[in-house]
């Protein structure tokens, strides 16, 4: 224990603690959960749930945490304890949707494991807990590898687990998958150094697969990117020149394998969920986010994206969420959370000193060179200059893969490495103090230039705000700037002021001679951890979970009607699974799904590219998904209950609920409604020759198309069904009357439908959910063949008479991940078996050479 904490890490864990204690107070000592659930009170569905007193959320910015992985994670906890497994289908979101598949769940993310026994809530503050802690953690640890001094490297571990880049979603799909980078980067450098690299190896390939499961595939593929370029610079600078040519390659050969076997099996680990998901990118609308018709090599928003580095002086120079005093003063987009980046005045003027000073590049410890400071110094400005769009570096932006994901989030990856180099400020400036001859004397000043200018530029606001002036805009933002963002009670605007302030103190007293050199890490890491807490203190909404998704009057009547009452159960059926629509900007689409309720709407992504057309083909715009009363497809989509403000069509739709308050909430029962799935006898392929989706679009849109009656296939039906189906319309033409069918559900679960067909003539099935790769169905236990109808949905042939059709939702892709995950495991848990094995082989060996080297 003594070693543990002469370590570091156990003072540094207990720091960490601390931290988490002051952060979310409330966690800790209420049993709150960490979710933005206050969000939901805005809408007035559920503001009669408000607790009292309540005037507006606490930060609207976290709308993700509640509107997607919490609603999310509900559907998922609630199958997890009651199958004992995890689904991979939702079916309350749009038309069906892949749940783990999607990734952003991250379901088998450790943490989110915890569903199986924990609320949602629950395992969402531990997510939190854990993320904050593997970033402090993991950080040092790379520090430490790094060379960096125990209280360098505690310094860079405070500044990126509290900064800015992860206070601004702890619990996000993102952080889940950043937080692993710098344990990687700490295997990697073992593997550069030659320390035992099938262990070292085993340890990168855990914090891969740690990464991909984190749920945010775009953050991965960043991690590898980085640690690609580390592991390339560093392996090529590590070598000396001098060494033979054969016996570089050997070491280099040896590394690279080491590397390649870590990048290899830890996707491998991930595959569970990467497979799934890169299925469904494949057949998405997520499209590449390079903008047609702007240069390569040239954004016009370089210029004003330039403007955001003063947020690493000034975190809220541009306002913040909290207060609801954000302006971006530009024409191009730029929100809050995209532009945390801050990591602590000290660290930033540190990282800034380290690298503009490139005779730190080559410092040494015991004639060892450390070379990672160049290379991290250049990975950090580079990711900057991508992110910000500079010219030239955009070109990174338009590039196979990465012109699918969004760049300007490399922001987080230059702050990461900043709190890294700033672990090498902190040990110059401790030589300057102990040497006034060190190499490194111009540190200090660089370091005091960017304080005193900190100070400086909020005095020059202050001095704005205070000289008289006449016809000054209002609205203008350097009024909003001097007169809101710096005014004297906004504490997150002074706090890097106070920062800058103490830590010129400090030096001035070194300097002086006033305070002893053993004081200047130690209050550096007490600036740094105290000016963090001050920005990230109640950034993140705790509340009891009671009140998150709390049941109200219109969820209680939608579940009413549809949803198994208990004649249902002890009739063994299920009801109808009805969908409902919300407009107005009432009921978000996802809410319904954590009340068992199925919503055509939803902003998933990625969203199956047949389903964005019709979507598309009826007026809708953008990703999230809206849909309105009088489109043409809300019939067939079985969507019997709209929720609104103002009432509809009396022929069509019947007002069956209303809720009086000073907003109104109206439901109305749509009158023509089809059910989810049914038989019809008629049918239209479209060959493959003559396929046209544009054309499909516009028949299933016009509104004209009988989906009572007829149904339209992408192909043709195999000969046998297609002779009944035919004899069928023989024997109806000649002897009128209408065939009758009746379809109950038996079972309705995320991977598992079960419905009872009875039906005096063979037809065709018609379900109004997607059709995905992966669903499989059986007739009375016999596979059978899925058609895809209505250009994205399922249909089933059926015979005449009482059958029974499983639809189940296992795709190959799942199958095939979950193989190569556990290989994967075993192979780590080989891989350190034997590297444990090898040391202990040889540690005998070792001692005994000692021993007969001593006199």
């Amino acid at each position: 224990m003594r070693r543990f904490f002469h370590s570091g890490l156990g003072s540094l864990i207990l720091l960490l603690l601390l931290g988490e204690l002051l952060l979310f107070p409330n966690v800790f000592l209420r049993g709150y959960v960490q979710v933005p659930g206050d969000i939901l009170f805005l809408d007035p569905v559920w503001k009669g749930a408000a607790p009292q007193g309540f005037s507006w959320p606490n930060n609207l910015l976290l709308s993700d945490h509640i509107q997607q992985f919490y609603v999310w994670h509900t559907v998922a906890a609630k199958a997890m304890q009651q199958s004992g497994r995890i689904p991979l289908w939702n079916p309350y979101l749009l038309a069906g949707q892949p749940l783990m598949a999607n990734a952003q769940p991250a379901l088998f993310y450790p943490p989110n494991l915890l569903l199986f026994f924990l609320t949602p809530g629950q395992t969402a503050t531990v997510r939190v807990l854990l993320n904050i802690l593997v970033a402090g953690i993991s950080t040092f640890l790379f520090c430490r590898a790094l060379r960096i001094s125990r209280g360098g490297s505690m310094l860079s571990a405070v500044a990126f687990a509290f900064s800015g880049v992860l206070m601004v979603g702890p619990g996000h799909a993102y952080a889940g998958s950043l937080v692993w980078l710098p344990l990687i980067l700490w295997a990697t450098e073992k593997m550069v150094l030659g320390e035992r690299l099938l262990r070292w190896s085993m340890v990168a390939a855990l914090g891969i697969g740690l990464s991909a499961l984190g749920g945010h595939p775009e953050t991965t593929f960043h991690n590898l990117l980085i640690v690609a370029i580390y592991f390339g610079a560093r392996l090529w600078w590590s070598e000396p020149l001098c060494q033979p040519l054969s016996k570089k390659l050997k070491r280099i050969t040896a590394r690279l394998v080491a590397i390649v076997a870590a990048v290899t099996i830890g996707l491998m680990m991930a595959a569970v969920q990467l497979l799934p998901f890169a299925e469904l990118l494949a057949q998405s609308a997520t499209q590449s986010r390079a903008r047609i018709g702007e240069s390569i090599f040239y954004s016009p928003e370089w210029l004003p994206n330039a403007a955001s580095l003063i947020t690493f002086l000034y975190p809220n120079f541009f306002g913040g969420p909290m207060k609801m005093d954000y302006r971006w003063p530009f024409e191009n987009f730029q929100n809050y959370l995209e532009q945390s980046m801050y990591i602590g005045l000290v660290p930033i003027a540190l990282a800034v000193g380290i690298g503009l000073i490139p005779s730190t590049w080559r410092a040494s410890e015991k004639g060892r060179a450390i070379q990672p400071v160049r290379i991290l110094v250049l990975l950090a400005v580079a990711c900057l200059l991508i992110a910000l769009r500079f010219p030239i570096f955009e070109a990174f932006s338009h590039l196979p893969v990465a012109s699918m994901v969004n760049n300007t989030r490399l922001k987080w990856f230059a702050a990461l490495l900043a709190a890294v180099l700033a672990g090498y400020g902190v040990d110059a400036l401790r030589a300057q103090v102990a040497d006034q001859s060190s190499p490194n004397s111009d540190l200090f000043r660089i370091v005091r230039a960017i304080m005193a200018g900190t100070v400086a530029i909020a005095l020059v606001i202050l001095l704005y705000r205070w000289i008289p002036q006449r016809d000054v805009d209002p609205a203008s933002f350097l009024y909003h700037l001097s007169h809101v963002l710096f005014a004297p009670q906004q504490l997150n605007t002074w706090i890097s002021v106070a920062a800058a302030v103490a830590a010129l103190t400090l030096f001035f007293g070194l300097r002086r001679g006033l305070l002893p050199a053993r004081m200047l890490v130690i209050s550096l890491l007490g600036i740094t951890f105290v000016e963090l807490m001050v920005l990230g203190r109640g950034y993140n909404t705790t509340m009891p979970e009671k009140l998150v998704l709390p049941p109200v009057p219109l969820t209680t009547f939608l579940q009413s009607q549809l949803l198994q009452t208990d004649e249902g159960k002890r009739a063994g059926e299920e009801p109808e699974p009805y969908r409902i629509m919300a407009t107005d900007d009432l009921f978000w689409p996802n809410y319904g799904a954590a009340y068992g309720l199925s919503h055509v709407g939803g902003y998933d992504l990625p969203v199956y590219q047949r389903y964005a057309d019709l979507f598309k083909a009826q007026g809708g715009r953008g990703y999230r998904q809206r849909w309105q009363p009088d489109w043409p497809l809300v019939d067939w989509m079985g969507i019997k209950y709209i929720v609104g403000r103002q009432p509809l069509d009396a022929d069509k739709y019947e007002l069956v609920w209303s809720q009086d308050a000073e907003e109104p909430v109206m439901v109305h029962r749509n009158r023509n409604v089809l059910p989810r799935a049914y038989v019809v006898h008629e049918y239209i392929v479209q060959r493959e020759n003559e396929r046209d989706p544009e054309a499909a679009l516009a028949l299933l849109t016009s509104g004209t198309f009988d989906f009572e009656k007829r149904v339209l296939l992408d192909e043709a039906l195999q000969p046998a069904e297609a002779a009944a189906i035919e004899e069928a319309q023989l024997q109806a033409e000649t002897q009128p009357g209408s065939s009758t069918s009746n379809v109950k559900f038996i079972a309705f679960e995320n991977d598992h439908v079960t419905l009872s067909v009875e039906s005096d003539a063979p037809g065709i099935l018609v379900m109004s959910d997607i059709l995905a790769p992966g669903w499989q169905a059986t007739v009375n236990g016999v596979p059978t063949h899925l058609y895809r109808a209505n250009h994205a949905f399922r249909a089933i042939v059926v015979q005449a008479g009482m059958q029974n059709i499983e639809l189940t939702y296992r795709p190959l892709s799942f199958r095939i991940g979950s193989t190569l995950s556990i290989i994967s495991l075993s192979l780590i848990c080989l891989g350190f078996f034997f590297s444990v094995r090898v040391r202990q082989r040889n540690r005998p060996t070792n001692r005994l050479t000692q021993q007969q080297a001593l006199p």
